[in-house]
């Protein structure tokens, strides 16, 4: 398991979610 592609997914969720 990538642990730096789900790192990558949950940043961009939370910028999602930010703006």
């Amino acid at each position: 398991m990538p642990s730096k592609m789900i790192i990558k997914i949950q940043l961009s969720t939370l910028f999602i979610l930010a703006t």
